[in-house]
């Protein structure tokens, strides 16, 4: 599965990337809201993980323009940020994310949400595969 990251900051970047390896997903990362866009399109993510707070355009901004093209409205995105204000957890809500957690963040309730996110993913991709080799000729 392959995870897309956007944040400005190369700390928490980094820190996103290795915590997402460890739990064998590939990895991707963007700095602000247009580059996190085009590798969207280009790579069709599995899940997105959006800071709010990045140059360029918000992550709000990012979500909404996912959330209303048909090629990205599936993929899921978790908006993650240090704004705590509950008008910006409502922001995030009101912008389609489909979960949102706050920094700083706990890595085992972060690889939590994200196996929310992508196991049952990866659990229809199987089936498919397994029904794709089924209808070939043996």
């Amino acid at each position: 599965m392959l995870v897309l990251i956007a944040d400005d900051n190369a700390d928490n970047r980094q820190l996103l990337i290795d915590i997402i390896q460890s739990i064998g997903h590939e990895v991707v990362s963007a700095f602000d809201g247009p580059e996190t866009l085009a590798l969207v399109r280009d790579r069709k993510p599995d899940l997105v993980i959006l800071d709010v707070n990045m140059p360029g355009m918000s992550g709000f901004e990012v979500c909404n323009q996912l959330k209303a093209d048909p090629e990205t409205d599936d993929i899921p995105v978790v908006m993650l940020t240090a704004l705590r204000a509950d008008d910006y957890k409502t922001q995030g809500i009101v912008s389609t994310a489909d979960d949102y957690v706050s920094k700083p963040f706990n890595p085992r309730e972060l690889i939590a949400r994200i196996k929310l996110w992508l196991e049952p993913k990866e659990a229809v991709d199987t089936l498919s595969k397994s029904d794709q080799s089924q209808d070939e000729p043996g």
